[in-house]
């Protein structure tokens, strides 16, 4: 929330404007997105101010889990659903359709794939990239410049339709040859187990430390002790047969197949024998693999 434009007699032409800025929304890619969100925020603001507390609530001091846990899809819908539910019961509910269009997670998904009784999604979280400071540019004036090297995803595994929940205690992911762990949570549909990883998906001619490379592609495999084979998932940054791409995507059809190619499957007969290795203790978090640590 940005507020340099509300009430700054310090900021000439534009410091005094009574804007209040939420930054941290991306740019709608529909007209009905937009109105989602649109909604979404008159409907919170009515409800502030028509229901005011007889008290300030006491806000929760999140530390570090609001750069951790709130970066992985699934906290941040399970947050959302919290504050549709308070809206619907101060009589602001929003209706199905501008629910639906607020929880459509088209934008993170990567790739989801089955094996077994279980399904293996990958879907792109959020990620925070540090603000290195001022820097000449061409037009002679100061850019900030930022690292955005960095890259998190949301690793999640879940049953197939019809399965018994307990099925999904013995599956085994890893990535990059180490154990993923993976916590375990409650969905309206049942039982998932879930987890961060981060990683570096470039090397940047200036940015945080120089001396790490780039650590795609990352390899997951997905196993069963009682499951013969394992299932292998290659996540590629850019064109897995290398090079670069003929121009421009021309459409959204094609700039989505694109992506799609990168998200590489294979079925292997024989899981692998070796037990996978430790995570080092500094590079996990409660909800993230950090391989930048290893």
């Amino acid at each position: 929330i940005n507020i340099e434009k509300l009430w700054n007699p310090y900021l000439p032409g534009r410091g005094q404007l009574g804007l209040v800025e939420f930054r941290a929304f991306r740019m709608p890619p529909t007209p009905e997105r937009l109105t989602a969100l649109a909604t979404l925020l008159r409907a919170i603001t009515a409800m502030l101010m028509l229901s005011p507390p007889p008290k300030l609530p006491q806000l929760t001091h999140w530390g570090r889990e609001l750069h951790d846990r709130f970066a992985l899809p699934f906290y941040l819908r399970t947050d959302l659903w919290d504050v549709l539910d308070e809206l619907a019961s101060a009589g602001l509910g929003l209706g199905q359709p501008l629910i639906t269009e607020l929880l459509d997670e088209q934008h993170y998904s990567i790739g989801q794939i089955a094996f077994g009784d279980c399904q293996l999604t990958v879907q792109r979280a959020l990620d925070f990239w540090p603000l290195l400071g001022n820097a000449l540019s061409q037009e002679h004036g100061h850019s900030r410049l930022v690292d955005a090297s960095t890259a998190r995803l949301e690793i999640s595994l879940r049953t197939q339709p019809g399965a018994a929940q307990e099925a999904l205690a013995d599956w085994q992911l890893t990535i990059n040859g180490y154990r993923l762990p993976m916590r375990r949570e409650n969905e309206l549909d049942g039982e998932t187990k879930l987890y961060g990883v981060r990683y570096r998906r470039f090397k940047p001619w200036t940015g945080l430390h120089p001396n790490l490379e780039a650590q795609g592609p990352l390899k997951l495999v997905l196993s069963h002790p009682r499951h013969p084979g394992a299932l292998q998932v290659t996540l590629h940054e850019w064109r897995p047969q290398g090079g670069g791409y003929d121009g421009l995507p021309r459409n959204l059809e094609e700039a989505a197949t694109r992506c799609a190619e990168r998200f590489v499957t294979e079925f292997l007969d024989v899981a692998p024998s070796k037990p996978p290795l430790e995570p080092p203790s500094e590079a996990i978090t409660p909800y993230t693999f950090d391989l930048r640590w290893l």
